[in-house]
């Protein structure tokens, strides 16, 4: 009985899909228009600066270029850099006050010059996603630069360490065939091989499938995008509790063998399910449009089933407690826009002020965007992130069970 209750909502709703289509498109569309502006526009900010933390304790002329690099041009934009003293980054990051942690070691500059390989330490801020990756990519490509630099200039830096080591006066003639070889250093792009000098180390991030930064940056807002959307879909979907009542049908069905719990059952397994397939078709396009990729399958797909059936439990049990479609109607959208501004659908989280990253973690919406970051972005497991499915998993069963309860009580009364 509960399929044919099923089945009955579901042939409704693809005789008229237009409405379902237009919620669908609707989080596609908002990631690409702020896409677009974020990647094309040059005064506008759209997303929060990247709280870099510089611990150097080397001090040389390459630490120095490093450091630089992210004060000149667009990165002077992107980047809010500070430099710490030792044990200060380290702490910083603990009570979650910068993005990321770059620490360069002692001896960092003679290991270039000597040609030994060396490396770059950096600390990612496990409570954020995109920003720290922001923050990996970047230095990633610095540290890229840099090594071929070094390869580019090795015969000069060998022929001045060779003078230094002597301590002797460099002649003439020296300089003269130091400087030929500068002239010339054009030439030798073609010897530049692998292993590189400078090994970046990554800290608290696992290895996955490298993607565009602008398949990041559409990564990153549809995940919020989308949970905002599935939540309006939702809603629209619920009204149906109060068109049938206030058009008998519920009755009428309910004289019939169908019982309250048979047709309660099937709302919610319906509401579900038409959000869990809104949500897959976003997430389908943005795979097929938006060059998005998933390295973590079925995370990404345990996940979705929790965070679906948190979303579907926050709505129904809004159309439970109130009494007329009138109230739902007017207290649908508050509720979803203060979850999602919560959760950082709307605004990236990093940028919230600071009450409101306190009681953040009361939305759904919360758990499940930076559960979304964490497999997407970052390509974390759900075995990394143990909370985020404690929380949805208990989030849908106890708001289910009882919008179940309280539906229950008003198809009696």
């Amino acid at each position: 009985m509960i399929w044919k209750l099923l089945k009955k909502d579901i042939v409704r709703r693809l005789r008229n899909p237009g409405g379902f289509i237009l919620l669908v498109l609707l989080p596609l569309l908002i990631s690409l228009l702020l896409g677009l502006v974020f990647g094309g526009g040059r005064d506008n900010r759209v997303m929060p600066e990247v709280k870099l933390l510089i611990e150097d304790h080397d001090h040389g002329l390459a630490s120095q270029f490093i450091a630089g690099a992210f004060h000149r041009g667009e990165l002077a934009r992107l980047f809010d850099v500070k430099s710490v003293d030792e044990g200060v980054g380290r702490r910083m990051m603990d009570k979650g006050e910068a993005s990321a942690l770059l620490i360069i070691p002692k001896g960092f500059a003679d290991s270039l010059v000597s040609e030994k390989p060396t490396e770059l330490i950096l600390v990612k801020n496990p409570s954020e996603s995109f920003l720290p990756k922001i923050a990996e990519e970047t230095i990633g490509i610095l540290s890229e630069g840099g090594d071929r630099l070094v390869r580019i200039v090795e015969n000069p830096l060998r022929m001045i360490r060779k003078s230094a080591q002597n301590d002797s006066i460099v002649s003439d003639e020296k300089v003269a065939a130091i400087s030929i070889l500068f002239k010339n250093l054009i030439e030798k792009t073609k010897n530049l091989f692998f292993p590189p000098l400078i090994r970046f180390n990554q800290v608290a991030q696992k290895e996955g499938k490298k993607q565009t930064s602008g398949s990041v940056l559409f990564a990153y807002l549809l995940a919020g995008n989308t949970l905002m959307a599935l939540l309006f879909v939702l809603e629209i979907f619920a009204r149906d509790f109060f068109r049938e009542r206030d058009n008998q049908t519920l009755y009428r069905m309910l004289t019939s063998p169908v019982t309250s719990r048979q047709y309660l059952a099937a709302k919610l397994i319906f509401l579900f399910v038409a959000a869990l397939l809104a949500y897959l078709l976003v997430w389908l396009a943005g795979l097929l449009f938006f060059g998005i990729r998933i390295t973590q399958p079925i995370s990404f797909l345990v996940l979705s089933l929790l965070i679906v059936s948190a979303l579907t439990g926050v709505i129904a049990l809004l159309y439970a407690v109130v009494k007329t479609r009138t109230q739902a109607a007017s207290l649908a959208p508050a509720i979803i826009i203060v979850l999602s501004m919560l959760g950082g659908a709307m605004i990236p989280f990093g940028s919230l002020p600071g009450f409101m990253k306190k009681i953040a973690f009361i939305s759904p919406v919360y758990w499940g965007t930076d559960g979304l970051h964490r497999i997407v972005i970052s390509h974390e497991s759900l075995a990394a992130m143990p909370l985020h499915v404690g929380v949805l998993f208990s989030l849908g069963l106890l708001l289910n069970i009882l919008a179940f309860i309280l539906f229950a009580k008003k198809v009696q009364l």
